[in-house]
């Protein structure tokens, strides 16, 4: 049971890396994410409690690493996409086409 578990876990957090690189907006990125959680929390509930202690330690360094690989990767596509507070407002990187005056302009 707990192999199925690791088999079924680390093919869905493979799909959705590749569907993170291919993501071209905030928007994507955040639906990504939503369906990644729905869909890793329903198949944590699909086992009986506890099934994980059984993944071998191999097992359960891949799928470390690979949710180390969907992190990173979340994180840094949000932020070219204009950061985590842009979601739900806006799917284009923020960009400022003009400069405060140096009269008011914050001092660095």
């Amino acid at each position: 049971m707990a192999r199925s578990l690791y088999e079924r876990e680390r093919a869905l957090t493979m799909h959705t890396l590749k569907r993170l690189q291919a993501a071209k907006d905030s928007a994507t990125v955040n639906r990504i994410v939503v369906e990644y959680d729905k869909e890793m929390t329903k198949l944590n509930f699909s086992y009986p409690v506890d099934s994980d202690w059984d993944i071998s330690e191999s097992e359960n360094d891949t799928m470390q690493r690979l949710i180390g690989e969907y992190v990173h990767l979340r994180d840094s596509l949000l932020k070219r996409f204009g950061g985590l507070d842009s979601l739900g407002r806006d799917t284009t990187p923020l960009f400022i086409p003009w400069r405060l005056p140096d009269s008011i302009a914050p001092k660095q």
